[in-house]
């Protein structure tokens, strides 16, 4: 990790990617997405093959963060998962 995200005050995780644990959380927040989306034959035969492209895989994790935990995406290698606070804003 850039030793320049620590200087800047910034806490930086690295954690291995598993796509089961993130969709069983999702199913828990949102018990819908289990017949609606991860159960179809297009999520299996489609879609999940797509992950193992980085890609898609990056997009599918941030959106998943974000839906759980709530945020904003700052930019395409970052996400920051706690609200801005902006002050004197108009």
């Amino acid at each position: 990790v850039d030793p320049r995200f620590a200087a800047n005050g910034f806490k930086v995780k690295l954690i291995p990617i598993d796509i089961d644990q993130i969709t069983a959380q999702l199913v828990e927040v949102e018990p819908l997405l289990k017949p609606l989306l991860f159960d179809t034959f297009v999520w299996k035969t489609r879609i999940l093959p797509l992950l193992n492209t980085p890609m898609i895989l990056s997009d599918f994790v941030r959106l998943a963060a974000l839906f759980l935990y709530g945020g904003s995406w700052i930019d395409a290698d970052a996400i920051y998962l706690r609200p801005l606070r902006v002050r004197n804003a108009i």
